[in-house]
């Protein structure tokens, strides 16, 4: 799954690299394609065998059916090639299988839902109505949210760093600013909105900006390169507030070194920045 996902990136790539380096792109796509053929197209299949309930079988195939779909539809946006949108239709009733309930917190990764939009114009009627049922599920658990938290957004579910974790958040932010461009008359633009808002200080415990430079009280202490120095680089976001049991969050602006607090790291970043323009721009229109 390691080769697929990171011939996922390098065909994603090649797009990004086009008219700037193109024999890098072309490099980048050959690879990719290359690692589509032998792992996806005419994948050889390998028994799982655990004793780990986390890691079925079926969890480990779900798991790999996504990348192979990501991986896809990366090259289909690359190539416009039709063999590839062929083989999305024979998978897809796998993925569909997959997608755990028809909500955009899919097994194979949240940001996955991104990708599957994106194909949309090059699918069939059957493979878009399958997303809007995801996008009017999605509304459904959107809608609950603020019955759990004045905020509106998924608190208690960060994931690996920190019940709350800002990555999650901008992750699920993404995602709702997507289904709103793809199905506006179910998803509001305002669900991307709330994200951007809980990290710029609408959050519990204060009111900092979590991204350093960023709003009148920003993050000023950050686990990065120059932590030993107790300074910020403008630009970074940290996970930010932790949940201390039984109930208390956490976010300590005198001690960089609780990485699970204060670590910036570059997608954290880029996702924050990617997550600020969309949002500009949804408010322009």
């Amino acid at each position: 799954m390691g080769d697929v996902g990171s011939a996922t990136a390098l065909a994603a790539a090649s797009r990004a690299l086009k008219s700037y380096n193109d024999s890098l792109s072309s490099e980048c796509l050959a690879t990719a394609q290359k690692v589509w053929n032998d792992n996806v197209l005419n994948k050889q299949e390998t028994p799982v065998e655990t004793d780990i309930p986390d890691f079925s079988p079926a969890f480990m195939r779900s798991m790999s059916v996504g990348q192979e779909a990501t991986l896809t539809i990366e090259l289909l946006l690359a190539t416009k090639d039709k063999k590839y949108s062929d083989f999305l239709a024979k998978i897809w009733p796998e993925v569909k299988k997959s997608l755990g309930g028809g909500s955009q917190r899919m097994s194979f990764g949240a940001s996955s839902v991104r990708t599957l939009l994106k194909a949309i114009p090059f699918m069939g009627e059957e493979y878009k109505n399958d997303l809007r049922a995801i996008a009017q599920n999605t509304k459904k658990e959107l809608d609950a949210l603020i019955a759990k938290n004045p905020y509106g957004v998924p608190l208690g579910q960060g994931g690996f760093y920190s019940p709350g974790s800002n990555f999650s958040i901008v992750d699920w932010s993404l995602n709702n600013a997507k289904l709103y461009q793809y199905f506006p008359d179910i998803i509001s633009k305002e669900y991307a909105i709330r994200g951007l808002n809980y990290i710029l200080g609408c959050h519990p415990a204060s009111s900092i900006s979590f991204v350093s430079g960023v709003g009148v009280n920003s993050k000023r202490v950050t686990y990065g390169n120059n932590r030993a120095d107790f300074t910020s680089i403008p630009g970074g976001m940290v996970p930010g507030n932790y949940l201390i049991k039984p109930d208390f969050y956490e976010n300590k602006e005198d001690w960089p070194f609780i990485w699970y607090e204060n670590e910036v790291v570059v997608d954290g970043c880029a996702g924050y920045i990617y997550l600020a323009a969309l949002v500009d721009h949804l408010l322009q229109q």
